[in-house]
Parts: C-alpha cells; sequence; structure tokens
C-alpha cells in the first residue's frame, strides 16, 4: 500500500482531521522505530572509546579516539550504563563512563581533548592498533609431562621420572577488538630427580586466536615457537653434566577470564615437543635424549600496563 492509498484509507474512516494526522504519525513510529529516539551529540572523553555491536558490551567491533564527536541516541540502556550509537547505517553501543555531553568541557586539562572534535569517526572503518596500548605483563605457574626419551632415559638409569616444574613471565599485546593476541615468554623448565636433573631456560613466541570472545572470558587456541641456547641435563652417579640447545613447537588453548581488565586470569593447556640438538650420550646407558613430547598445563596472571 503506498502512500497515496494508505492516505485514502484514513480519508474513509470518519474522524478528525487532527485525529487523522496523529494516526499517521504513530503508523510511521511503527513502520520506523529507529526514526523514534531523537540523536544527540557526545564527545570521547576516554583516550579510547570502544564501540561493541551489542548493549552488553560483548563483541568489540572498533574503538573511537578523545574528542571525537559521535551522535548518540537519548534513550540509555543497561541501567543507565550503555548508550546507542550510529555507525553509518547501523546501530553500535559505547559506555556512558567514556563520553560526555558537555560541550563546555572540550579542552579542559583533567580531559585533554583533541581539538578537532567536529571530525566523525565511523568506528565500521578500518583502524589503527597502536603497540602502546592494551598490553599486559603475565606471570606463570605450572608442570610439563617428560615423556619420550625422557622416560626411557631414566627408566636405563634406574631412575624414577618426574614431571618437570614451569616458571615464565610474559609480555601479551591483546587488543580488544580483535581476536588475534601475540606474546613473548621468558620461561625455565626444572625437574629434580633422584639420578638425573634437568634445567631449561627458555624464550617463547606465541600466536593466540580467539574462538569465543566477550568481555567476561575468551577461549582461543595458540600456537608457539620456543628457543633455548643452554639446555642442561646432570647425572649424579656418573658425574655428568651435558649442555645441548633445544627448540621447540606446541600447540593448545587457553581460557581467559576477564581478558581486557585490568587484572586476568588464564589457565592453559598444551601439547609440545622439544628438541634436543645433539646432546652427547651418558655413561652407563645406551639411551640418548633426542626429543621429550609431553602436555603442558599452567596458570597465570596478567595486569594490563
Amino acid at each position: 500500500m503506498d502512500h497515496k492509498n494508505i492516505w485514502d484509507f484514513f480519508g474513509q474512516v470518519q474522524i478528525s482531521k487532527l485525529h487523522r494526522y496523529a494516526l499517521m504519525v504513530g503508523l510511521l513510529i511503527l513502520c520506523f522505530p529507529p526514526l523514534s529516539e531523537a540523536a544527540q551529540d557526545a564527545w570521547v572523553k576516554s583516550n579510547w572509546a570502544v564501540i561493541y555491536a551489542d548493549r552488553q558490551l560483548s563483541s568489540p567491533i572498533g574503538k573511537v579516539k578523545q574528542g571525537r564527536k559521535l551522535r548518540v541516541g537519548e534513550i540509555k540502556r543497561e541501567h543507565g550504563t550503555v548508550i546507542p550509537i550510529a555507525i553509518g547505517q547501523k546501530i553500535g553501543y559505547v559506555a556512558v563512563a567514556d563520553i560526555t555531553f558537555n560541550f563546555g568541557e572540550i579542552g579542559k586539562a583533567d580531559h585533554q581533548f583533541s581539538r578537532d572534535y567536529d571530525l566523525f569517526y565511523d568506528a565500521a572503518d578500518n583502524f589503527t592498533d597502536s603497540m602502546k596500548e592494551n598490553n599486559h605483563i603475565l606471570l606463570s605457574a605450572g608442570a610439563f609431562t617428560l615423556g619420550g626419551d625422557w622416560a626411557d632415559l631414566s627408566t636405563g638409569l634406574n631412575d624414577s621420572k618426574k614431571t618437570a616444574s614451569v616458571f615464565k613471565i610474559g609480555f601479551e599485546h591483546r587488543p580488544p577488538y580483535y581476536r588475534v593476541a601475540w606474546s613473548f615468554h621468558l620461561g625455565l623448565y626444572i625437574v629434580t630427580q633422584n639420578e638425573l636433573s634437568l634445567t631449561i631456560p627458555t624464550g617463547e613466541v606465541q600466536f593466540n586466536g580467539a574462538i569465543l570472545k566477550n568481555n567476561l572470558f575468551n577461549l582461543e587456541i595458540f600456537g608457539r615457537a620456543l628457543l633455548s641456547g643452554n639446555a642442561t641435563v646432570k647425572a649424579k652417579t656418573a658425574n655428568q653434566e651435558n649442555e645441548s640447545a633445544v627448540w621447540g613447537l606446541g600447540a593448545g588453548g587457553e581460557l581467559v577470564l576477564f581478558p581486557y581488565s585490568k587484572f586476568s586470569f588464564k589457565g592453559t593447556a598444551a601439547l609440545q615437543s622439544l628438541y634436543f640438538i645433539d646432546m652427547p650420550a651418558f655413561i652407563g646407558t645406551d639411551k640418548t635424549l633426542n626429543n621429550i613430547f609431553g602436555a603442558e598445563i599452567s596458570f597465570a596472571i596478567s595486569y594490563l600496563l
């Protein structure tokens, strides 16, 4: 039914002209609900305001720089903590705490706004990822099951195999508007048995991709590569100490709680192989140490810088 037919329909109804206009306005509001909420200007007061696709603020899609002008709705959501924002022809959401409606605050020292506040930034466009932001320091501890050649070597020296302790400190770049993250770790693998002991200092690079992603938790998969220039194995009875370079590969999953908060927590499970480069043979056994394959489980706390 076109506009002319709609008007003719209402013209046939025996009501006043004023009522006819009221009915037409109501029909337009029902057909075009986004137009029923007026828009207003607002300015970003945080360093960056993250724009989300949903009112629960669980799906980041972009960010807006401090001082930029936005067009937002007048009705706040989620108990007054979230407000809709126009993104091209779509609707996004931003935290009320990240914006201000007072034009007079622009340029104040406590906010340090950018002066080009008239430039609208569309969060659906591409944006740069600054390495100065979204960086975390991690501390982790866990265990690594020493399978493969380590079990054979322990048996050959009449020793009982134990699990290695793992300690790491790392740097992780984890932007909230991407599904990827990367990190660098310095680690130490240590095991002390009755006959054998093992120490492996490592440097590791890890790349993560999120399967599930929101402000409460991330479920991620990752791949990692590690390298050590000085792995040391000691055999007590033979008074023998062998050294070797080591490289390794691993893959697994991580559950990260509060991934974009000041403090976050993660649990990691991985399978990995460590390869020893020309490790000398051990006295008293014909076993050699070429490879260790096992599972690593660890827990970490991270701090947003």
